[in-house]
């Protein structure tokens, strides 16, 4: 996967469409979002409305293929409902800096689903009408990984050096789980309930929605 030359600095963030595994969005540090409809092949810059090139984060809606999420650093989370073309902020954010975001479509509430926010601080969490930000369950750690499961509607996985964190009901309680013992520092969730995650630049795979895990062999 081939960045445009204008895109200098690292990929932070990755995010698919939902329904269309060959839309992707990337962010990329200090020169903010780039899109790609055919599955990494070609890019475009998304970056009409972002306050800046910083965006720390990004989020597809769950349900909604042009739906995607952006948070700027100091600014706050942008909206884009046609698949990156234009940006309009809408919220700034749950007070803490956020680590990572994640759209999950838990019901409940009056909007479409919920969104998710790791921060130094804990999981935080809000209706995506953006209504007011709340903690996750009392856990209050420093997460730098928060992922929705695509299949099971209230599963969310939460990550933290201390170790990684499954919540059963929508975030309102945590469960520590005894592996992977190693930090993850990226989690991919799949319909079937298989997940895929990184430890260390090794993938590692779950068949069991987080609860047991194994390296994937190079």
């Amino acid at each position: 996967m081939a960045l445009p030359a204008t895109a200098q600095g690292n990929i932070v963030s990755l995010t698919i469409s939902a329904g269309r595994a060959k839309t992707i969005y990337a962010a990329v540090v200090g020169s903010g979002v780039f899109h790609s409809h055919d599955g990494g092949r070609t890019w475009l810059a998304r970056n009409q409305g972002l306050s800046n090139g910083d965006v720390a984060t990004l989020a597809a809606h769950s349900t909604q293929a042009r739906t995607v999420y952006a948070y700027v650093v100091g600014k706050g989370i942008f909206t884009s409902r046609d698949a990156g073309a234009s940006w309009n902020l809408v919220d700034h954010g749950p007070g803490e800096s956020v680590a990572q975001l994640a759209h999950s479509r838990t019901p409940g509430g009056t909007g479409t689903g919920w969104m998710f926010a790791a921060t130094r601080k804990g999981v935080r969490r809000a209706m995506d009408c953006f209504c007011g930000w709340h903690k996750a369950g009392k856990v209050e750690l420093n997460f730098h990984l928060v992922a929705s499961d695509t299949g099971w509607r209230e599963r969310v996985y939460a990550a933290a050096r201390e170790g990684f964190f499954i919540s059963q009901d929508g975030g309102d309680h945590w469960i520590r789980m005894r592996s992977p013992v190693a930090p993850i520092t990226a989690l991919a969730s799949t319909p079937s309930g298989r997940l895929y995650g990184a430890i260390n630049g090794i993938l590692i795979r779950s068949e069991d929605r987080g609860v047991t895990w194994e390296f994937i062999a190079k």
